[in-house]
């Protein structure tokens, strides 16, 4: 038995055949085409279809009952080793890292403990005023916005000069939006 048979357990996905490993990696086995003499007309060679995505984890396109479906390389590898995700769960990355696909790397979590485990281990952080990849505002303008409307600009005056609605003006104003600007 070589290296690849004693890592490697079985799925069979039409129309090829699929090799799941507990390293987290995914291949399709070689195969070959013949005619009816035995002859060899095509050769397929082994090739690994577990594919990085643009998110950061590897994918898998498989044609399933006619239709292609990209498959999350982790679902696939905890499915086939584990068995079926339990309603309700996730399969989370231990370490942080959403390329490591090794069996002994995944574990099921709720959503909610999946975020939580996010910050603590990934260390994310929500994004707030500046540091939100959609601001238009500083946090040196929020503070001149309350800072004229306690002195009585008006919330129409303030949105004009500062390019935001009036609605917007009225709750950075009350300190409803932006709270963690002081």
């Amino acid at each position: 038995m070589n290296y690849w048979e004693r890592q490697a357990d079985r799925v069979y996905v039409k129309p090829g055949l699929v090799r799941v490993f507990r390293n987290g990696q995914v291949w399709k086995v070689a195969r070959f085409s013949t005619r009816g003499d035995g002859r060899i007309i095509k050769i397929f060679p082994r090739k690994r279809i577990d594919k990085p995505s643009w998110h950061g984890y590897r994918s898998v396109a498989l044609k399933l009952q006619g239709k292609s479906r990209s498959i999350p390389a982790h679902r696939l590898i905890w499915q086939r080793f584990k068995g079926d995700i339990p309603d309700g769960f996730t399969i989370n990355h231990d370490n942080g890292k959403k390329w490591d696909n090794r069996i002994s790397n995944l574990e099921p979590m709720t959503h909610g403990d999946n975020n939580r485990h996010a910050f603590r281990v990934i260390h994310t952080r929500s994004s707030k005023g500046e540091h939100h990849s959609q601001h238009k505002l500083t946090d040196k303008e929020i503070l001149e916005i309350r800072q004229a409307r306690l002195s009585g600009a008006s919330l129409l005056l303030l949105s004009l000069a500062y390019g935001i609605s009036e609605a917007s003006a009225s709750l950075i104003s009350r300190k409803l939006s932006w709270k963690h600007i002081k």
